[in-house]
């Protein structure tokens, strides 16, 4: 990924979060935003139009059952608020919600994947802005020279809404 396309990704991010605080409905604390928002958001972070991001390389079986383990077996980030995680590896992709009024929305569900290959998530608009960050000031995972301590933390914003955001340790 290019610095310039990295810029250009969390720019949209923020600028998504921001707008959708008023605009988009607010489930538990998580913003939910258009599926061609989510989608757009997610694709800023590799190849363009794909909707699905994964930190985890390489195609041989242990590598995708390393993925498959994180979508299916990951706890809630909210269990885990202020407890440091050694962030080897970030999992994006889009989910749907219902709201109160049965409207299906898309919301980007980030699944954290630590040094031991322990899984957390959270469908937040705000942690994939975290991330976005993270990468384009620290470069993506498979850059690092080692595991990147983070804690996930629940912040207010404008007019009380809650969300999460990642501070290093």
């Amino acid at each position: 990924m290019t610095a310039k396309s990295t810029e250009s990704a969390a720019a949209t991010v923020d600028a998504l979060a921001a707008e959708n605080v008023e605009s988009d409905s607010v489930e538990d604390g998580v913003i939910v935003v258009g599926a061609t928002d989510v989608a757009g958001a997610i694709a800023g972070l590799n190849t363009p139009g794909s909707s699905f991001y994964s930190s985890i390389t390489g195609g041989d079986f242990a590598q995708r059952k390393l993925v498959a383990a994180a979508l299916t077996s990951s706890s809630p980030i909210d269990e885990h608020l202020g407890e440091t995680i050694d962030l080897v590896n970030v999992i994006v992709m889009p989910v749907e919600l219902a709201d109160d009024q049965g409207t299906i929305n898309t919301a980007p569900r980030v699944i954290l994947i630590d040094k031991d290959s322990n899984a957390y998530h959270a469908t937040s608009v705000g942690l994939l802005s975290a991330i976005r960050n993270l990468f384009a000031t620290l470069g993506e995972p498979a850059t690092w020279p080692e595991a990147l301590p983070v804690k996930v933390v629940q912040q207010k914003g404008r007019n009380g809404f809650k969300f999460f955001t990642i501070n290093l340790v």
